[in-house]
């Protein structure tokens, strides 16, 4: 994300980012002003995870697996990304909101800090949803 965050920066100014994020907007909105404004952050922040999937939990068989086994073996990382992605989008709409009411200044540590807190939380949500899914195939698996 930051490394996205940084290429971005070159070709739009944070405090332009800021006062967007700031001015009343839906979600719809919200998502709009990521691609737009900050594509690199996003695509690098969705293939990251991607990358950290292959080289940290690739299956070790001593076998060759089919392109469909791959596809497979991935999927759950591409839902955690794409959680993350969901994660940042909705702190990056609602994050400006609660600073406003509770007085806050939204500044640029505070939008990053928002971002990687939005992205930690639809992580989290992931591993949460990934858990019971688990669970309810083990209850449900006999033997």
């Amino acid at each position: 994300m930051m490394i996205g965050l940084a290429i971005d920066l070159q070709s739009v100014l944070p405090q332009t980012i800021v006062a967007l994020c700031t001015r009343p907007h839906s979600l719809g909105d919200s998502i709009a002003l990521h691609a737009v404004l900050l594509p690199t952050t996003n695509i690098l922040m969705f293939v990251s995870g991607l990358v950290a999937a292959f080289y940290s939990a690739w299956p070790s068989c001593g076998h060759r697996e089919t392109w469909s086994q791959r596809a497979l073996f991935l999927l759950p990382y591409v839902g955690c990304s794409v959680a993350m992605l969901i994660g940042m989008f909705l702190s990056e709409w609602f994050a400006p909101q609660v600073a406003r009411h509770l007085g806050m200044t939204w500044s640029v540590p505070t939008m990053i800090g928002a971002m990687a807190v939005g992205m930690a939380g639809g992580m989290a949500s992931w591993a949460a949803l990934d858990a019971l899914a688990a669970n309810a195939i083990r209850i449900r698996s006999p033997g």
